[in-house]
């Protein structure tokens, strides 16, 4: 049978490692299935890898380690042979990990809020806990947070055309293209800085995912009613207790219409009273990060836009990241789109 996990489902070389001897995954090897392969690792055992072989996708002594860990765990050894587990990533292991990583995927979930707090981080939201006292209250509120969605929505254009443009050159050689601001070079570096899809098997395919992601965004937009969206932004109808929060919302909410999690609807991003306390940039920022979370896929696929890492590009948590979180992290693409429209990074206090 085939891989079943969403995370490892249909990618050519770690199908192969399940059923191909001679296709085992060892220290030394490079590309996006080694970056899944650590995914799981993080995912299933909260096993943390060097940040220099996570950001590369590539099989090294942690990365090694990890699965040696993994496996003796498990007791995974192949008796015909072996006495004790090894660092490989054969038929028996790969099965495993496919086994728990479906199983982490369709676990239920009890609490689906991702919320953007004051100090930067995006954690499952829990009503309660200090945070800076409440703003006071802001009769131009409405209007305030009506531009700020203007600008977001802005940024969202900007980026997806931005990806559109590249979708041609994408596949081409780095060194193809010619230079100019037509060329391949120029045409792909914002959205290699933010994403590094040159390091994925198929640059052209993640874009396209990447555009498809912006076009939902867009999608959120041109719905009617609420203050910009059918009950898409709405203020935070239980602010105590949320007094530390940017914004939050639900992983896939914008495909849940109607659905509510107790008094307040997951088909809905809630801006906090805080929000108006950052710079504009931030605010914009945070609005397509929640944006990213609300519009992907939903809570129990692997395949979600989380909350990897936060802060600009260059943040080392950020660099860190390998391809394949780079473009499932919510972060990435509040910066790409921001740096899209505006040409810069968002000025944050």
């Amino acid at each position: 049978m085939p891989l079943a996990s969403a995370l490892f489902s249909g990618d050519p070389k770690l199908e192969a490692c399940l059923v191909n001897d001679a296709a085992h995954v060892t220290t030394g090897a490079v590309g996006p299935h080694v970056g899944k392969i650590q995914t799981a690792l993080a995912d299933i055992d909260g096993l943390e890898i060097d940040s220099g072989e996570t950001s590369a996708s590539r099989y090294g002594p942690a990365t090694a380690a990890a699965v040696l860990w993994f496996k003796r765990k498990r007791n995974i050894i192949n008796y015909s042979y072996q006495t004790q587990a090894d660092d490989i990533v054969g038929k028996m292991t790969i099965a495993a990990l496919d086994r728990e990583m479906r199983d982490l995927e369709t676990k239920p979930v009890t609490t689906q809020v991702l919320s953007k707090a004051a100090d930067r981080s995006c954690r499952v939201h829990k009503v309660g806990g200090g945070g800076p006292p409440p703003l006071p209250p802001n009769p131009y509120r409405v209007d305030y947070i009506k531009a700020l969605l203007a600008d977001a929505q802005r940024c969202i254009m900007a980026a997806h055309t931005k990806l559109l443009m590249a979708m041609p050159v994408a596949n081409q050689k780095p060194a193809a293209g010619g230079g100019g601001a037509l060329g391949r070079a120029a045409l792909m570096a914002l959205i290699n800085k933010h994403f590094d899809v040159d390091h994925h098997a198929d640059p052209g395919h993640s874009i396209s995912g990447l555009a498809g992601i912006f076009l939902q965004m867009h999608f959120a937009f041109v719905r009617p009613g609420g203050l910009w969206g059918a009950e898409i932004f709405e203020m935070d109808p239980v602010p105590k207790g949320n007094e530390n929060l940017y914004a939050y919302t639900w992983w896939g909410g914008f495909h849940l219409p109607g659905v509510k999690h107790g008094k307040i609807r997951r088909d809905t991003i809630y801006l906090c009273p805080v929000l108006d306390g950052c710079t504009r940039d931030d605010a914009v920022q945070t609005i397509i990060h929640e944006l990213a979370h609300f519009v992907g896929p939903g809570v129990n696929r692997s395949d979600r836009i989380d909350d990897y890492a936060y802060g600009q590009f260059d943040d080392p948590k950020m660099k860190a990241l390998n391809p394949y979180r780079r473009m499932h992290n919510a972060e990435s693409f509040g910066n790409f789109a921001f740096e899209a429209q505006f040409g810069r990074v968002p000025a944050r206090i």
